[in-house]
């Protein structure tokens, strides 16, 4: 019974962690939700070859799993800098705004190289 248990556990713990996990349609809803504009790595690139950028990760889990991880970590331990930064160099948004879409915000912001991934 107690494996049993254990068992169920790791299984609906593994589908939440899933389940919160984006993916490179979540990226470009959210970067076209805050009227993005990158500033540094991508700011060479057009609307149209970022959205494509978009679509050529998709299918690359690998590099999505480790977006994921990066982002939450730093979205973890640097919030409240990062939104500062955020607001530093792209168009400003609300704190709120800002929660509810960390993990990607700040994915975009490792993308565009204005922030550093945890070492």
């Amino acid at each position: 019974m107690k494996r049993i248990c254990l068992l169920i556990f790791l299984v609906i713990s593994i589908q939440m962690s899933a389940q919160q996990d984006f993916n490179s349609s979540d990226l470009r809803q959210v970067y076209q939700l805050v009227e993005m504009k990158f500033v540094n790595r991508l700011k060479v690139l057009t609307y149209d070859q970022i959205l494509r950028f978009f679509n050529s990760v998709e299918s690359d889990r690998e590099f999505i799993a480790q977006l994921n991880i990066n982002s939450r970590g730093v979205c973890d331990y640097y919030k409240i800098d990062n939104y500062d930064i955020y607001n530093y160099y792209y168009k400003t948004i609300s704190r709120a705004t800002y929660n509810k879409y960390c993990r990607e915000l700040n994915a975009l912001m490792l993308l565009d190289g204005v922030i550093s991934q945890l070492k």
